[in-house]
């Protein structure tokens, strides 16, 4: 793992054939890199509004075509064009893919070979306030090497400095949300640069995935994993005369389920399959421990029949509830039912789906790797 510390410079700065906007670092806007460099920084990056930035063959629907993306960035809105449009058709409606993910855009980007990517904050389809980001992504963050491409500059921006810089812009007065939703949007230039740069401290470290292993027995090289991560935010910001992150609920609760489920299967009957638990770390710095398990596994992905994931699985009482995030994903659903069945409860759906929290625990990375993931909990 690498953990990067950036320090941005205290002013993003759009300028156009009027005059110049400058952004406060914070107040307006975050940035940050996961490129392992002392130094990086976009330089008069011509800005070009990218809608959604999204490229979804299936959808028919590209976001970025059209443009030569080399030295430019983007300008891209939150979560995914079904959200709040009233079509249930328009991708997923409502509830967000993985598409909406700020994850995805920045992948994406880089993949397209942009020099940065700027990503319009909105607290209704993003499911948290401006105050997440500002705190959240002040800190040292740490990801891991990788020869994938990488963006020179991830950034944020508020909605109000969005406004601002759209009124400065060759798209003063459009419905950029509206035209967004078009299968046959193209890519606008906005007659706009962006410069900022951010300077690094770097540091190589190693994280730990603990995994055990019941062999079975005529079916030993099928396994199903259960998973629980065990890392935490650790220490933050003081808040009423505290810093400490105790993560009772998140996820010291599915760490024990872990072990709990652990104990039960070591004092019970052999099972024809191996019983696989890991216990992951670096979920909360973006997934990280199930990352590198996914791209580096131990256990053969096509004899992986299942992962059983536990995050955050403390309940306030008893519940007669089965609520199944991602529901619709895999044929786990089903066996979720039977079993919820058996004890006399029933199962619903996310009823938060729009806060794609699907793809914000360690299951998604084996779903990813079609691998069959179930996160399920009583609320």
């Amino acid at each position: 793992m690498v953990e990067i510390t950036g320090t941005p410079s205290n002013n993003m700065i759009i300028a156009g054939k009027e005059g110049s906007l400058k952004l406060e670092y914070l107040k307006d806007f975050v940035a940050t890199t996961n490129k392992v460099a002392k130094e990086v920084s976009l330089e008069k990056s011509e800005l070009v509004f990218a809608g959604y930035g999204i490229v979804a063959p299936e959808y028919g629907w590209n976001d970025y075509e059209g443009i030569d993306w080399k030295g430019k960035t983007a300008l891209v809105l939150i979560n995914d064009p079904g959200f709040n449009s009233g079509d249930s058709t328009l991708f997923k409606g409502d509830a967000m893919t993985y598409y909406g993910r700020w994850t995805y855009k920045y992948e994406e980007a880089a993949r397209q070979g942009a020099a940065g990517l700027i990503i319009i904050h909105d607290t209704e389809p993003a499911s948290y306030r401006w105050n997440v980001i500002e705190s959240g992504w002040t800190d040292a963050r740490l990801t891991i090497a990788t020869d994938l491409p990488l963006l020179e500059v991830e950034s944020c921006i508020t909605s109000e400095s969005t406004q601002q810089m759209f009124e400065a812009s060759a798209m003063k007065g459009q419905d950029y949300k509206g035209i967004s939703r078009d299968a046959n949007f193209n890519p606008i230039p906005l007659d706009l640069s962006v410069s900022v740069s951010i300077k690094n401290e770097i540091k190589k470290d190693v994280s730990k995935n603990v995994v055990a292993l019941i062999p079975g027995t005529d079916r030993k090289d099928e396994v199903i994993i259960y998973s629980g991560h065990w890392d935490h935010f650790g220490i933050g910001k003081i808040i009423d005369g505290d810093s400490i992150y105790n993560g009772a609920a998140d996820n010291a609760s599915g760490t024990a389920g872990l072990l709990a489920i652990a104990e039960a299967f070591k004092k019970s009957n052999p099972t024809k399959r191996s019983i696989v638990f890991i216990a992951l770390s670096g979920e909360e710095q973006g997934l990280l421990g199930s990352a590198y398990y996914t791209e580096n596994p131990i256990f053969d992905p096509e004899k992986t029949v299942a992962n059983i994931n536990m995050d955050m699985i403390a309940s306030p009482d008893k519940m007669k509830d089965l609520t199944i995030t991602g529901y619709g994903h895999s044929e786990m659903d089903e066996y979720a039912k039977a079993a919820a069945l058996e004890q006399c409860r029933y199962v619903i759906p996310d009823p938060n789906a729009a806060q794609g929290h699907f793809y914000r625990s360690d299951h998604f990375n084996f779903a990813k790797i079609g691998i069959p993931a179930l996160y399920a909990k009583g609320e």
